[in-house]
C-alpha cells in the first residue's frame, strides 16, 4: 500500500506541474473540454478500456481512468502527454494501477497474486491528437506486490512459509488507441 501511495503522490505531482503550466497559456485560444474513450493492451495491466478527458486550455494533456483485465480485473489511472498536433508525434504516458488478486492458470493450489504498478512510457502517436490516435509505447514498470496463500503450493503442512512480497522494475509495452468526441 505504501508503494501505491508513493506512485499516486508522484502522479499527483506530475499533474500539478502540468496543470500549473495552464495559466501560462491564458492568452492562448481556449480549446473545448472533450471526453472520449481509449482501449489498449499492455504489460503489466493487460487489456484496458476506459474514458479519457482533455482539459480546456491544455490540449496536449489528457487524463484517463480504465478498468483492466489480465487474469482478474484491475483499475488504472493515467496521464497522457501529447504535445504536438502532427499526424505522427512523440507521446509520453504515466499509468498508476492495481491488479486485484489473480491465480495462475494450470498451477494447482496457485497462490493469489496482486500488485500495484506505475508505468513510465514514451512512444509514437499516429493520427489526430483531437480525434482518433493510434499509439505504440514502451518503457518501464515498477511493481509492488504480494503472493498470498503461498503456503498451499507444495509445502508440507508442518512447514510454515510466509507470503512473499516483491518489488521489481520490468520492461513494458503498450499498443492501443484513443478517440475524443
Amino acid at each position: 500500500m505504501k508503494s501505491f501511495m508513493r506512485a499516486f503522490m508522484f502522479s499527483g505531482l506530475v499533474v500539478a506541474l502540468v496543470c500549473g503550466v495552464g495559466p501560462a497559456f491564458a492568452d492562448a485560444p481556449s480549446v473545448p473540454f472533450k471526453v472520449g474513450m481509449f482501449f489498449d493492451v499492455s504489460v503489466p495491466s493487460g487489456a484496458a478500456l476506459g474514458i479519457e478527458t482533455r482539459l480546456p486550455r491544455v490540449p496536449w494533456f489528457k487524463l484517463g481512468f480504465a478498468g483492466t483485465y489480465t487474469l482478474a480485473p484491475g483499475i488504472r489511472g493515467n496521464v497522457l502527454i501529447d504535445p504536438i498536433k502532427f499526424p505522427i508525434a512523440p507521446i509520453a504516458n504515466i499509468d498508476v494501477g492495481h491488479q486485484f488478486p489473480l491465480t495462475l492458470p494450470g498451477v494447482s493450489n496457485s497462490p493469489d497474486i496482486d500488485f500495484t504498478y506505475c508505468d513510465l512510457q514514451g512512444g509514437i502517436g499516429l493520427g489526430n491528437r483531437d480525434g482518433f490516435r493510434f499509439m505504440i509505447m514502451a518503457g518501464f514498470s515498477y511493481l509492488n506486490g504480494t503472493a498470498r496463500n503461498f503456503q498451499r503450493i507444495a509445502f508440507a503442512q508442518n512447514i510454515t512459509v510466509s507470503d512473499p512480497h516483491f518489488n521489481a522494475w520490468i520492461p513494458n509495452a503498450k499498443l492501443g488507441f484513443n478517440l475524443l468526441f
